[in-house]
């Protein structure tokens, strides 16, 4: 089985960089905190304040600079750190859904979806997964 070869560098290239010599990704992952409610000891999220996150804006500009690069939606995956602590989550997969990209996942550690779930629940009988 043959691999296939790196292209060459060019001048200014860097690892990452995609240009007409080189492919178009198929899949992004959209970086939008590096705050986090949880400190495993293997993970780079920092649990910080909020100062750090990229505003609205900043996260359509990511985006609008996505769709530069590769012609056209392509699926995303929203991440961060804990993408659930933004409390704008909402408002940033409307804005991607509105410029077009309709494959969205959300990369959560899932604590505050469970959280809110037991919460909607107390009180109602749930029958046993």
């Amino acid at each position: 089985m043959t691999h296939p070869q790196a292209p060459p560098p060019h001048e200014n290239w860097l690892p990452g960089d995609f240009t007409p010599d080189h492919p178009k990704p198929v899949m992004a992952m959209v970086e939008i905190t590096r705050r986090c409610n949880l400190a495993c000891p293997v993970c780079f999220a920092d649990t910080g304040s909020a100062a750090g996150d990229p505003s609205l804006s900043e996260v359509g500009g990511y985006l609008r600079n996505l769709l530069a690069v590769t012609g056209m939606p392509i699926p995303i995956q929203i991440s961060g750190g804990e993408p659930t602590l933004r409390e704008d989550l909402p408002d940033i997969i409307a804005l991607a859904g509105k410029m077009g990209f309709s494959h969205i996942d959300l990369v959560t550690n899932g604590v505050r979806i469970a959280a809110a779930a037991r919460q909607g629940r107390a009180g109602h009988r749930q029958k046993p997964l």
